[in-house]
């Protein structure tokens, strides 16, 4: 088995016995007992019955800038939640690329950074009424000070927002109905945003 030993973090266990190797590599693990790598991952994974998660540290920085860049591409994020280190990724995603990637290193502006990750990516997925401040749309708005940087820590909910709380919605956003109004059937969604596109033929969706 050709593994990179040393790119593969142990980020949560369900064995208690096994805390002491969480943010640990399995390699680290393997140099301080003196054990091969891959008997050490297997001997992880037996004792942990297959419940133990990972972070692998791979990827190439000037490509990850490179395809983020291009006009197809669209900002997302998974993970699972669970243990003791979750991946960065499950809550940090949204704020590196308004922090890091948009204010600190400029690669797009404020402006293209927030249609790269609301926008661009309902378009993509036809999702036929939100991602954009219109009317008949859904109040789906996120208040933050983009001069803040966001904090590394992945457990911690980012600032001005309590954990389990809602996005910040508004019935200013929307005249017609408030956040806690039903949305209207799909067929009048579709009607309503081809009305508006007809206009600016900003044509975003596919009813």
């Amino acid at each position: 088995m050709i593994a990179e030993w040393h790119t593969l973090e142990i980020s949560g266990v369900q064995n208690a016995e096994l805390d002491g190797y969480v943010g640990k590599t399995v390699a680290g693990i393997a140099a301080d007992e003196n054990r091969d790598p891959f008997d050490v991952c297997i001997d992880i994974l037996i004792r942990d019955q297959l419940g133990s998660g990972i972070l692998q540290h791979v990827g190439h920085e000037e490509n990850v800038r490179a395809i983020m860049q291009h006009p197809r591409h669209t900002g997302g994020s998974d993970g699972l939640l669970v243990g003791a280190k979750p991946h960065p990724r499950g809550w940090g995603t949204f704020a590196r690329y308004l922090g890091h990637y948009s204010r600190d290193l400029g690669l797009m502006s404020l402006e293209e950074c927030v249609g790269h990750l609301s926008g661009r990516a309902a378009t993509r997925l036809r999702l036929v009424d939100r991602g954009f401040v219109r009317r008949g749309f859904a109040a789906d708005l996120v208040l933050f000070d983009p001069n803040r940087s966001p904090t590394p820590r992945p457990t911690l909910s980012r600032a001005g927002r309590r954990p389990g709380s809602p996005t910040f919605s508004s019935a200013a956003a929307s005249p017609s109905r408030t956040a806690a109004s039903p949305a209207p059937p799909p067929e009048d969604r579709c009607a309503a945003k081809k009305e508006e596109q007809s206009d600016d033929r900003d044509r975003h969706s596919t009813c």
